[in-house]
Order: structure tokens, then sequence, then C-alpha cells
């Protein structure tokens, strides 16, 4: 038999989160995006979840544009990816 105990908001926020990250529109923005959030979504904290929510959630120009110059409070996320980035 299944476990059928409902997802928490943040285990809910993950699953989102990781759908998102990995189905962008292109595949190379699904392989970087998707490939930082598996390797660090683990890692953040409740408030940093739903940060990553809405930056998962810009499309890939705003996003990237980020990345670029990071605002508040995308900030100690932004520096998280570009370090995964340049690790790869």
């Amino acid at each position: 038999m299944t476990d059928l105990t409902p997802l928490t908001e943040i285990e809910t926020l993950k699953k989102a989160i990781r759908y998102r990250a990995e189905h962008r529109g292109t595949k190379e923005a699904d392989w970087l995006i998707g490939g930082f959030i598996r390797s660090h979504i683990s890692d953040f904290s409740n408030e940093e979840i739903h940060h990553l929510k809405s930056l998962v959630d810009l499309d890939d120009e705003s996003f990237f544009k980020q990345v670029d110059s990071p605002q508040k409070p995308y900030l100690m996320l932004i520096q998280l990816f570009k370090t995964y980035k340049d690790s790869l």
C-alpha cells in the first residue's frame, strides 16, 4: 500500500520548482537551471525556497538578467547559481 500523507507546503513548492526548472523551453536552460536545482534544493531554508520559486518562475531572459545583475531577494541564490555554473 502507498503512503497517502499530504505534502507540506514546502514539499509542494519544491516539486513545483523542480518541474519549472527542468521544463523551461530550451534544452540548455533545462539542463543548466534544472541541474542547479537538483544539486542544491535540499540546502535551502523555507524562506529561500519561496524566493527560489519566484526566481525560477521568471522567463529565461529575466532569469539571466538576474544572473548578470542580481537584485534582492535573489543575491544569495544567484551567487550559488554562478558557483554551480562555473563548476561545469
